[in-house]
Parts: structure tokens; sequence; C-alpha cells
């Protein structure tokens, strides 16, 4: 696992790259590892090169190694398929529905720490089984919003921005003690921008904009 987190490293590093992507998948296939495949297909996909067959495969090689590619991340995100709880393009995650029950606190942490993360542009989370100290220690991995857009707390605490340079747009914020602590976990110096449609009382509950 550590020479494959090395391999990835560079992707996580800057995640934007693509044509990194595409030698990295070069050094998994030469050893023959599942996820260089991946990579490769998800590249042909996205680049109008996609084949059903292609799409056939990437869909079994995630049904097969997805605690691989997901890592740590896999064992907390939601069982639901309906919610599609973890999403990939061009071979790494880019979004992210975590709704488990019962998930001990080792799993937490070990997703917490994950690098998969800086590859992810949207993360959606419960509430009422996501741990508010889970968010403080997700926030602090430099992994964890290096690529992220949008943020979204149970659809009552959301922030959203085009792209990772931008500062963060609070769309919606319902007035909670616990979407706070969240949103200063997040954003501890509140560097954002407010939606118009975000009620005064919420902003003020909140104490921004």
């Amino acid at each position: 696992m550590a020479s494959l987190l090395s391999t990835l490293a560079p992707v996580f590093a800057t995640p934007e790259d693509v044509e990194l992507r595409a030698v990295v998948a070069d050094k998994l296939q030469q050893v023959q590892h599942p996820w260089g495949e991946l990579i490769a297909l998800q590249i042909a996909i996205a680049d109008g090169r996609g084949t059903p067959a292609a799409r056939t495969r990437v869909r079994e090689l995630l049904a097969e190694h997805v605690d691989t590619f997901a890592g740590p991340i896999a064992k907390v995100a939601s069982t639901l398929a309906k919610k599609k709880c973890l999403g990939f393009e061009r071979g790494f995650l880019t979004s992210v529905v975590l709704d488990r029950r019962q998930v001990p606190r080792a799993a937490w942490e070990a997703a917490a720490k994950a690098p998969q993360w800086a590859t992810v542009e949207s993360l959606q989370l419960s509430v009422l089984t996501t741990p508010q100290w889970w968010v403080a220690k997700w926030a602090r991995n430099p992994a964890a919003t290096r690529s992220l857009r949008r943020f979204d707390v149970s659809n009552a605490l959301v922030l959203e921005r085009a792209t990772p340079a931008d500062r963060w747009t609070l769309v919606r914020a319902q007035p909670s003690a616990v979407y706070a602590g969240m949103l200063r976990a997040l954003l501890p110096a509140r560097d954002l921008t407010v939606a118009a449609k975000v009620p005064a009382k919420h902003r003020a509950f909140h104490g921004v904009g």
C-alpha cells in the first residue's frame, strides 16, 4: 500500500493535472495494478472514447476494488445504492456521501486522514450519522478541501465555490449549534460570501454576511 500511495502521490498533490493521471495509469498498468486500468478507462470515457465494454469493465473494477480506490473513505460512506455514495471520474474519487450508521471510531479516524480526499469535489454528510468531532479532524487534513467545491450537511448547511481557488459561498444555513460548529471547523476564519437567499436571521445566527 505504501508503494501504491507513493505512485499516486503526484495526482493527490496536483489533482487538476489530467495528463499526470495518464502517466500514473501507465506506471500502474506496467505492474498490472487494477487502479491503472480504471484510470485509463475513465480517461477514455471522459474524452469521448469510451465503449460499452469499457463502461462495463469500469463497473466491474469498482465493484471488486472500491476499498482500494476509495481507501478508508469506503468504510464510512453510505451503503444506500440510490445515494451513489462514491463517485469516480478519471480514476479517482470525485463525490462522497457519508451516511452510514454504527461506524467504529477507528474507521472514522482513518477516513479523516485519507489522501483520497484530494480529488473529491463534492462531500455530502448526514448530521445524524457523522460525528461532529470528525468534521474538525477531517478539515485539518490538507487533502480534505484541495479539490472540494461543495460541502453539504443534511441539505441544511451548504457551501459552494466554482473552483478550489475561489472563496466559499454560504448557500444555505439553518440556525443550529451543530451546523455552526461544523461551519467553524471547516472555515475557522469565516472567509466566505453569503448568498442573497440566506435569510437575515440565519446569517445573524452564524455571524456571517
